[in-house]
């Protein structure tokens, strides 16, 4: 429980607390709350979760998920809701997250590192809007079997989808400008890549990924 009295908490502060189950502020707080018993810790002023724990269900009109808020949590599957427009840096690094993942159309960017090490994670379905896939943001996602990239997204960054041992297949929508060197390495089972973009991809080319 986070007092009344506490102004600020710093990133990664409940870091390595994998465990913990419950979260909740105090009624009075002028900057934190955890409206609506939803086992986080959410910016009241921003509307930014950050901090979650186990058992967190993200409620709607939070805005941003916050830097390493929900790393190495032990959160087996997540709803994120249509109000979320910013995911930040490792906001689920190496969390348990598990089964499938949906990311609404109004998130605009994929921070660095967000879900890299969702070990667990097998397909993901990233909605319209979202326009950035940030670097390694799912780098070893080693049981992701499904991506749906949108043609809404124009880059693709640095190792975005790196050691990505179970994915098969991929399509580049015509949307995408730019993917960054190594995004799509040691994606060992990757055989089809269906490019819609003018970008030359080709098996071995570092220059675009793959």
């Amino acid at each position: 429980t986070i007092p009344a009295t506490v102004t600020e908490i710093g990133p990664s502060a409940f870091a390595g607390v994998s465990k913990l189950n419950s979260m909740k502020v105090k009624r009075g707080n002028k900057v934190y709350d955890s409206r609506g018993g939803c086992n986080a810790i959410i910016e009241s002023a921003s509307d930014r979760l950050v901090q979650a724990c186990a058992r967190t269900k993200i409620p709607e009109g939070v805005k941003v998920i916050g830097r390493n808020a929900f790393k190495g949590v032990e959160k087996g599957s997540v709803d994120i809701p249509s109000t979320v427009v910013e995911i930040e840096n490792g906001a689920f690094f190496g969390s348990g997250l598990c089964g499938s993942l949906v990311i609404p159309g109004n998130v605009k960017s994929i921070g660095e590192y967000a879900f890299s090490d969702c070990s667990s994670l097998t397909s993901v379905n990233i909605s319209k809007g979202v326009t950035s896939i940030g670097r390694a943001a799912f780098l070893s996602c080693t049981s992701l079997t499904s991506v749906t990239i949108p043609d809404s997204v124009i880059s693709i960054g640095w190792y975005a989808f790196w050691e990505c041992t179970s994915l098969t297949s991929i399509t580049i929508p015509a949307s995408v400008t730019s993917i960054g060197s190594g995004a799509f390495y040691r994606c060992d089972k990757l055989v089809e890549v269906y490019n819609l973009s003018d970008l030359s991809i080709s098996a071995g080319s570092d220059s675009y990924g793959y």
